[in-house]
């Protein structure tokens, strides 16, 4: 305490005798000459206390002593007065805007074990506007949200860092990274934060949405929840159905294909295609992906309802062909366990595009051993035209 009096009474005096510019060199001087970690954190801290015109340069100069020559901290004391030191230093160069510091702002981030220090220097890097480290910046708040720093508050303290660096600057190529977080596994205050940042990193976030449901770095849960937030945006049905579209090709791309993720998404997508149409006919052959190949009943009945909504040509021919194919079996002997379910759906289905392309096929229901049920909802289902 004494030789912090002693230093402020002695800068006090410099500043008034030299003036600002000469005040600085003592300061510097003093803080080389410094024989530990404590009386370096006293210059910084009187530094800091007189708002000195350029001061800036001495907190980076002071940084980079810190970086590379990192001093003896072998006692708490000595730890807290590092930490201490680091966050003025970090704190300065922020309120400063002092750009080039960025590179060692960066160093900060991955030479230091300390998450507060660390987070410090995200913060202060975010608030310099250089999009420089924008990519480092972002990897960095998807790693930690796909492999959870521990302990977990260490974790929570740097996602925070991140995500409010990444307001900072407001690029919206960050949108992603920041809604991972704000779905990820983090408490309730870490997902707050990041929904306030994401309202500042796009209006209109559907574009990056889309990009992330096709982002293969994501886990699938991650992507139906972007799939999710399309769907409740204020995007146009263009834009829903081509995330629908890429969600329902990742989901039938990537492995497993079964597992109970990739199925949601897939079901959810197929959800959006009957509400908003289908751009790409090639997703007509998705579709019939989700019908013969799923093992999920549900996704079966979700593609007879989109194709029943969709009402097109190649959505009547393949509900037609659906309902043949069970027929077929009937015929032969060969029906599953599950096609009556499927027909008693199919037929209804079929009607309910009020076309006439399958009067045909429902026709042959009254030759074949159908129950009496089924036979009637064949007859019903047939257009006026062809009764």
């Amino acid at each position: 305490m004494k030789k912090l009096i002693v230093l402020l009474l002695v800068s006090q005096c410099a500043f008034s005798l030299f003036g600002q510019s000469d005040a600085l060199k003592y300061y510097t001087d003093r803080f080389q000459r410094a024989t530990s970690v404590g009386e370096q954190l006293n210059v910084l801290q009187t530094v800091s206390s007189e708002n000195l015109d350029g001061s800036a340069a001495f907190f980076a100069k002071a940084l980079k002593t810190f970086l590379w020559q990192i001093p003896d901290t072998r006692t708490l004391k000595e730890k807290i007065a590092l930490e201490e030191s680091l966050r003025i230093i970090t704190d300065q160069l922020s309120q400063q805007q002092y750009a080039e510091a960025a590179a060692d702002l960066w160093r900060v981030v991955e030479r230091f074990s300390n998450p507060i220090i660390r987070a410090d220097a995200l913060i202060a890097l975010g608030s310099l506007g250089d999009p420089t480290y924008l990519l480092r910046i972002i990897r960095f708040l998807d790693q930690n949200t796909l492999y959870p720093t521990q302990p977990r508050e260490d974790g929570e303290r740097l996602a925070y860092g991140a995500i409010t660096a990444l307001g900072s600057l407001g690029d919206a190529s960050a949108y992603m990274p920041v809604f991972a977080a704000a779905n990820g596994w983090y408490s309730t205050w870490i997902k707050e934060r990041a929904k306030e940042i994401l309202a500042q990193l796009a209006e209109d976030p559907a574009e990056q949405l889309i990009k992330g449901i096709n982002n293969t770095f994501y886990p699938f849960q991650t992507r139906y929840q972007a799939l999710i937030a399309l769907d409740e945006s204020s995007a146009s049905a263009e834009l829903k159905s081509q995330g629908a579209q890429v969600a329902l090709r990742a989901g039938w791309t990537h492995s497993p294909l079964t597992s109970p993720e990739v199925v949601l998404l897939r079901k959810y997508a197929i959800k959006m295609l009957g509400e908003n149409g289908v751009s790409d006919e090639q997703v007509y052959t998705l579709l019939w992906r989700s019908y013969t190949q799923s093992y999920d009943m549900e996704e079966k009945f979700a593609v007879m309802s989109t194709l029943s909504q969709l009402r097109t040509e190649p959505a009547v021919g393949l509900l037609v062909s659906f309902i043949h194919d069970i027929n077929e079996r009937h015929r032969y002997g060969t029906l599953q366990d599950t096609d009556e379910r499927l027909i008693r759906a199919l037929i209804p289905a079929l009607y309910d595009t009020e076309s006439s392309e399958g009067d045909s096929v429902l026709k042959e229901f009254t030759l074949v051993d159908w129950t009496s049920h089924i036979i009637e909802l064949a007859r019903k289902s047939i257009t006026d035209s062809a009764k």
